[in-house]
């Protein structure tokens, strides 16, 4: 990014007025800004993660890969939430109904019976009918699941 503007002789605590004009990018009417600015003492800005942790970047990437490649759908934040929710919610031995999770999370219900097949279909879950309510489907993770969910853990712990 290039510098706009260079102060000179201006110390922390002084304002200073500015102005800036350009045109519109649609009707190239010209714009004008103005206000006045104080400056800071450069302390009191906050470095960027990227300086003070020149890895940070690369390891994100890396996280993020792995969720490309492994979660179905990951671009979509239904199946981001619906990913931590089935992996801090459901045990072995505890199954979630289909209306808990719609609770749960505020989706609709149409939504996560939508991302639940891709989930079942990537092999995360199994879906059981109740024995009590033939209209309740339970939702059970897989061993796959856990696996692939305690790898996104190790993987967000490490980094």
């Amino acid at each position: 990014m290039e510098k706009l503007l260079t102060l000179q002789n201006q110390v922390a605590g002084d304002a200073i007025e500015i102005e800036i004009t350009f045109r519109h990018p649609h009707t190239d009417q010209p714009i004008r800004i103005s206000g006045m600015v104080g400056i800071l003492p450069e302390e009191t800005y906050p470095a960027a993660p990227s300086q003070t942790d020149p890895g940070l970047l690369d390891r994100l990437q890396r996280i993020r890969e792995w969720e490309r490649k492994n979660v179905p759908q990951w671009g979509s934040r239904i199946a981001q939430d619906l990913f931590r929710y089935l992996g801090t919610h459901t045990e072995p031995h505890h199954a979630s109904t289909v209306k808990e999770i719609v609770l749960a999370t505020g989706y609709s219900e149409r939504a996560i019976r939508k991302q639940l097949q891709r989930f079942g279909e990537h092999g995360w879950i199994t879906r059981t009918q109740s024995d009590v309510d033939r209209r309740n489907a339970h939702i059970q993770t897989t061993e796959r699941f856990r696996m692939d969910y305690a790898c996104w853990l190790m993987l967000h712990q490490a980094n």
